[in-house]
This record gives C-alpha cells, structure tokens and sequence, in this order.
C-alpha cells in the first residue's frame, strides 16, 4: 500500500525539512500509522514520544502537529527510530517501532558501502551506488505496506501530560530567569542547571 498522503503534503514536507531522504521517509509513514490509529484525535490530545532525533522527527512534526514547543513531542535519547504516539482523552497509545523487511540486496549492499566508508575506501562510484540505493530505499519506504515498515504494539502505563506552567525565579548565581523546577540548591542559594554543573567540576 503506498503513502496515502498526497503529492503536495509530500512536497510540503520535503520542503519543511529541506531535503527529500529515506529518514524523512519513515516519519512520513510513521505520522500515516498514527493517523489511521487516532483519525479524530485533536491537537491537543495527541502526543508523540519519539526514542530517536533522526530526520523522522521532522515529518512527525509536521503531518501531526506535535511539537516540543506545545510540550506534546517528548524525546527521549534511546537511539531507537520508535515512536509513541497517546491520545490523551482516549488514554490509549500505539508504539511504532521501524522494522522494515527491506529488500535483502538492498541491505545487504547498503551495509557493505557503509563499511567502506567507514574504512575509508569509499571511491566516487561506491558514492554514486549509495546515491542509487538511497534512492531505491526511499521509494520502497513510501510504497510498501505500513504491516511491512513498523511493529505495533499497545502501550500502557501512564499517558503523558500536558505541561504545566512553570514558576520562574532568578539564579542566585548568573542571575538569569530561569524555571523554578529545573533549579539546584546549592549552599542554601537557588542555582539553574548551567551554572549547578560549572560549580560540580570546581575542585
């Protein structure tokens, strides 16, 4: 089943990102997954929780409407192309987890140039090869089943929730505003995170 989102939204995301790659490929199927799991979820009740920083994110961002600055895209560093999605007036969520059954020449091939370039023995034609399959990957990414992309799986457990708003206070330190929960004690004086770590590493 290819990408049910149009030509244009495609286009859109591509120029959102600035760059067309198989990365921004499995954020564009993984945002489809979500959206036929939650059709009628609001922004406001959809969150994202991403395990990764790849070029996915950015298509999430962008066909979802989650975002870190609306507190409903959470990241956290688990080096995994996985991703969370909640809707919270549901309390139900769903766990993409990228596993795609790629083309055995496709990856084995991929595999075996990226060794080569880790080696440094990658010429100019290894880098046109990598170019073709790069290509070749994005357009079986965009064209074959969801089934055969991610490995669904339901999630329970807490749901996350809306940010609440923060009490600023001042840093008895550097003297900057800063968000009272994200603030150290240190000696009896209210320290924000930069400054808390610099007087850690003071002998």
């Amino acid at each position: 089943m290819s990408c049910s989102f149009s030509k244009d939204r495609i286009e859109q995301a591509i120029a959102f990102h600035r760059h067309s790659c198989p990365g921004l490929a499995i954020g564009i199927r993984a945002s489809e997954y979500c959206l036929h799991y939650f059709p009628d979820t609001g922004p406001a009740d959809l969150v994202c929780v991403t395990e990764t920083d790849m070029y996915a994110v950015d298509a999430i961002q962008f066909f979802t409407g989650c975002s870190t600055g609306k507190g409903n895209l959470i990241y956290r560093d688990y080096g995994k192309a996985a991703f969370t999605f909640y809707d919270r007036q549901q309390k139900k969520g769903y766990r993409f987890l990228f596993s795609p059954s790629f083309p055995d020449a496709i990856a084995q091939e991929s595999a075996y140039l990226a060794g080569k370039k880790q080696d440094g023995t990658f010429s100019d034609e290894d880098n046109k090869r990598s170019t073709a399959l790069r290509e070749m990957t994005k357009q079986w990414l965009m064209e074959c089943s969801l089934e055969e992309a991610f490995t669904v799986k339901e999630v329970y457990g807490e749901i996350p929730q809306r940010a609440p708003m923060a009490q600023s206070v001042f840093c008895d330190n550097c003297g900057e505003k800063t968000a009272a929960a994200r603030t150290h004690i240190h000696e009896g004086k209210t320290i924000c995170i930069p400054c808390h770590n610099k007087l850690q590493q003071q002998p």
